[in-house]
């Protein structure tokens, strides 16, 4: 629990938690999270994910070409705490 002068006392929606591997290659950050839980603070729910997040991290030097040789993974924008969200929004 967090008060905020402006928004008064602040709890949280979900706990995420997850386990997190790292790698380096080729001057490149590399973590990996798997094991995925989301918990709902309110209801106790639990959500159980089954992907596994990948997440490159490199200098703004780096060639955006010679990254998408080296990792051919499929792009996207992902969030824990979104996804977390959308899932309790589907289980009601």
């Amino acid at each position: 629990m967090i008060f905020d002068n402006q928004y008064g006392t602040c709890l949280p929606n979900f706990y995420v938690s997850y386990e997190r591997e790292y790698s380096i290659i080729d001057n490149v950050r590399i973590s990996i999270d798997k094991n995925l839980v989301y918990e709902n603070y309110r209801t106790n729910n639990v959500h159980n994910d089954s992907n596994t997040i990948v997440e490159i991290k490199t200098s703004i030097k780096k060639n955006l070409d010679d990254l998408i040789k080296l990792f051919p993974f499929q792009r996207i924008r992902f969030s824990k705490y979104c996804f977390a969200a959308e899932s309790f929004k589907q289980i009601g």
